[in-house]
């Protein structure tokens, strides 16, 4: 940003770009008019209007100062760095005047021709006022939101966050806002803001937010395999709900189910099932069986693998609809395709793939995240099985897919394991998988 006190007079710029058009006032009164009646305007400019703006007589509107610059052959913003400082936000001895509506109007005007660098221009002079406008700031992050401009939005957010942070219990809504749109930014830069976040959700006041912030972080570190913040964050908000709120009671004990689980610690996994099935208040419920069914698959027992299978025959999974409890089965394929490699029971894969095919399929069209989730475990057993038989080719197809995967969870992690696993077998990849092997890698070069 210009330092306003070296910043020229915007008035004396353009009398010296008149100057060097060799333009006088009524030449270039003439010239806007020209262009207001192209534009299709109905107002146009006296001589005498245009002589009290250029002679500091009277104030310059945002609408004058556009078509001025045009008229004298500048690019659209030329003049904004001056305009703001002397019209927008205005320095003075004692404190720094903000015309609020001159400057909603300026930011709008901004974002619609795609002048995206003025609005951060705004929040970096905004940010050094003492005691600054935090509304102005809140507005001008949510119109970067609205239209998808989600680098910029996160810094106008990182600034407000940033003058809040002595306020550690307010401004909830805004560190949620912040971590949501970083997620969409990617894995990596959610792990960031997940790590802010949990900081703030500590100190949160109200307590729905700090029950939204929780199922963010937990959902978030789900996606990103980190079992310990998953299991941390699970307890957090264990102690806010209540069987009252039984929708995010249950949602919360089955992460903690998945984290128990993912740790190894089968004990506790189990108890957590006893306590969602209370909590349920039925005695079983399909979601409940299927679940110990699989922690006694990961435990090594064969017996639970077979009745698993039969299980999943019984309940295959129902195309859209809205229950996820519906879609069971596709937690349950990775896993038993990955148990029969782990076991050696490598004989019984090509019957269970002919006898699975069609939910399979299904579960390679989903495209909810939890399920590319499944998509990507079932994918990556799939390979190790191909790879195990000699079928590399088909193997690294499998991985090449399972990269794919890792590109639309925006998940490094993921991306790091199945880019080393192709690595592994990169020598007998055929030219075809080699170009899209590094095509994808290109990609992941912009998405991390």
């Amino acid at each position: 940003m210009i330092d306003p006190g070296h910043q020229k007079d915007l008035v004396d710029m353009i009398w010296e770009r008149m100057a060097h058009l060799g333009y006088k006032q009524l030449h270039l009164t003439q010239k806007i008019n020209e262009i207001a009646l192209k534009q299709g305007s109905e107002n146009t400019y006296d001589n005498a209007t245009v002589h009290n703006i250029l002679k500091k007589n009277r104030g310059m509107s945002l609408a004058f100062l556009m078509i001025v610059t045009e008229a004298l052959g500048f690019v659209e913003g030329e003049f904004f760095p001056e305009y703001i400082n002397q019209y927008l936000i205005v320095e003075h001895p004692s404190k720094t005047q903000v015309s609020k509506q001159k400057l909603n109007k300026f930011i709008n005007l901004c974002i619609d021709k795609g002048l995206y660098e003025y609005c951060r221009l705004v929040v970096d002079k905004v940010k050094i006022i003492d005691d600054p406008p935090i509304a102005i700031l809140k507005g001008i992050a949510e119109k970067l939101e609205k239209i998808g401009q989600l680098d910029s939005a996160i810094y106008t957010y990182s600034i407000i966050t940033s003058l809040v942070d002595f306020k550690l219990g307010e401004n909830a809504q805004i560190h949620i806002k912040k971590f949501i749109l970083q997620m969409e930014l990617g894995m990596s830069k959610a792990y960031e803001s997940a790590v802010e976040l949990g900081v703030y959700a500590t100190y949160m006041d109200d307590e729905i937010l700090k029950q939204r912030a929780y199922g963010l972080l937990i959902s978030t570190y789900y996606l990103l395999d980190d079992w310990e913040k998953v299991y941390l964050y699970c307890d957090e908000q264990l102690k806010l709900v209540s069987i009252k709120n039984s929708g995010q009671l249950l949602e919360t004990l089955v992460y903690k189910i998945y984290a128990a689980r993912k740790k190894r610690d089968y004990k506790t996994a189990l108890e957590l099932i006893d306590q969602y099935q209370k909590a349920l208040g039925v005695k079983q419920s399909k979601w409940t069986m299927i679940l110990r069914l699989i922690i006694h698959v990961e435990m090594g027992d064969q017996g639970a693998l077979n009745q698993l299978l039969q299980l999943i025959k019984n309940y295959p999974p129902r195309e859209n609809s809205t229950d996820r409890v519906e879609y069971i089965p596709f937690l349950c394929l990775p896993i038993i395709l990955s148990a029969f490699v782990k076991q050696s029971l490598l004989e019984r894969v090509p019957g269970f793939m002919e006898e699975f095919n069609t939910e399979i399929t299904l579960l390679l069209e989903q495209d909810n995240l939890l399920d590319i989730k499944h998509i990507y475990a079932f994918l990556i057993a799939r390979a190790d099985y191909n790879f195990l038989i000699g079928n590399t080719s088909q193997g690294l197809d499998d991985v090449i897919q399972a990269i794919n995967c890792t590109l639309i969870l925006k998940s490094q992690t993921l991306f790091a394991l199945a880019v080393c696993k192709f690595s592994t077998y990169t020598t007998c990849a055929l030219p075809h998988q080699k170009s899209k092997f590094v095509e994808l890698c290109t990609t992941a070069s912009k998405t991390f």
